[in-house]
């Protein structure tokens, strides 16, 4: 049987999800019971699914819990999080902006999906030697934001979750706010009508394109002296895939016969993936060799 964690032993962070409107139900502190039950049903998932895009699936960092019943004012919901990995589970808790970490500012989930603002989401591209993530939205708009909000943001279901805590238990209540409080009760994050709004046109479609630049070690497995394209690497795990070569240097170099490769010769690869989706449960693949290093591991 699991060992369950002790409460009085794991550090702990407080916060609060708080409704309000000029609504007869909230004003008597009540909401219906479903509505309010996956509210804090989305926001227990929401923290294990970024829990799982951030770190390691096979490592909890934190546990959600509720306590209290809800206070005067507003309808109001107690969160009690327990941090088994206290530096992880601060930076998750961060990055989804229930928290502010000042060593660590970031746009935080609820506040970029609102900056988004419905527009439909094109391509995220993230790259391994780069703090940020860079979204391309449906009228040309780029939103810089920190990588880790990127991975959050790409998942579906993510936003759907978001939505669900926002938009959902509001949804047709006259001059709606939506508030994040801190375990100080203070706001960390306060929407009104139009934000509400905004969140509740938040896309949940899959995204159709993600590019990540990475950089990876491979040998080529199929070359090819007349073109960039018709190569194939060597990549962990994988059949080989098929790549265009960007890097005119490199080819340049072969095609002149100025450097050789063998079919184990490992180079340092520099390489640009991008997943698109092109039909129902169809997911496409397509890599660009960016640069091609001499490996530079030590052996």
């Amino acid at each position: 049987m699991d060992k369950q964690p002790n409460l009085f032993e794991e550090q702990q962070i407080k916060f609060s999800i708080s409704y309000d409107a000029e609504d007869q139900q909230l004003s008597e502190h009540r909401m219906d019971a479903m509505l309010l039950s996956k509210s804090i049903d989305s926001v227990a998932r929401l923290i294990k699914l970024a829990d799982e895009i951030l770190h390691n699936k096979n490592q909890v960092n934190l546990q959600t819990y509720v306590t209290s019943p809800a206070k005067e004012g507003s309808l109001i919901v107690n969160f009690l999080m327990l941090l088994l990995n206290p530096e992880v589970a601060k930076m998750i808790l961060n990055v989804l902006g229930f928290i502010s970490i000042t060593s660590s500012p970031t746009l935080g989930l609820f506040r970029a999906l609102r900056k988004i603002n419905g527009k439909e989401i094109l391509r995220i591209y993230t790259s391994n030697d780069d703090e940020t993530s860079i979204i391309e939205l449906s009228d040309g708009e780029e939103i810089k934001v920190d990588k880790n909000l990127g991975q959050l943001i790409a998942s579906s279901k993510v936003r759907e979750y978001v939505k669900d805590i926002v938009s959902v238990p509001l949804n047709n209540r006259n001059q709606p706010v939506f508030k994040i409080l801190n375990e100080e009760q203070k706001i960390e994050l306060q929407f009104d009508d139009k934000d509400v709004q905004a969140i509740k046109q938040v896309k949940t479609n899959t995204i159709s394109s993600k590019t990540e630049k990475l950089t990876v070690y491979a040998s080529f497995s199929q070359i090819n002296f007349d073109s960039d394209s018709g190569w194939k690497i060597n990549l962990d795990g994988q059949k080989p895939v098929a790549v265009d070569l960007e890097d005119q240097d490199f080819f340049y170099s072969i095609r002149a016969s100025m450097q050789t490769v063998k079919r184990h010769d490992v180079f340092k690869i520099v390489l640009e993936a991008t997943t698109s989706n092109v039909g129902l449960n169809t997911v496409k693949k397509k890599y660009k060799v960016l640069q091609v290093l001499p490996d530079d591991r030590v052996n």
